[in-house]
């Protein structure tokens, strides 16, 4: 008891959010896009320069041209290819008030599949 008592730990003077809390933050998932790499930097660029997408911080995303896979990461500021193993293609767009709908046209086509009865 003494060892605990005298180890050093103190209460940490923030409180890390864990998945599945709730906060502002929203983050979306789409699989299996296929889309070729300069269709998705095109894409990813798009859902920073327009505000009915909502206020995006970081697209993320898993592209393959030709034998190659390729991740990016992207802010509104800078955006960074680097290749990867082979893994499967997605997108994850991070950010507040989140318009589902049109994220989803933008990068589907179509309207979220919860949307279709």
């Amino acid at each position: 008891y003494a060892s605990l008592m005298t180890c050093g730990f103190h209460m940490p003077e923030y409180v890390k959010t864990i998945a599945g809390m709730k906060t502002d933050f929203q983050s979306l998932s789409f699989l299996d896009l296929a889309p070729e790499g300069s269709v998705l930097k095109e894409k990813a660029a798009a859902l920073f320069s327009d505000a009915r997408y909502g206020r995006i911080f970081r697209v993320k995303g898993f592209f393959r041209e030709g034998q190659r896979w390729y991740q990016m990461n992207a802010t509104a500021k800078e955006m960074l290819i680097d290749e990867v193993p082979e893994t499967r293609d997605a997108m994850i767009v991070i950010g507040t008030s989140l318009n589902e709908d049109e994220i989803s046209m933008l990068l589907t086509g179509r309207f979220p599949e919860h949307h279709i009865l």
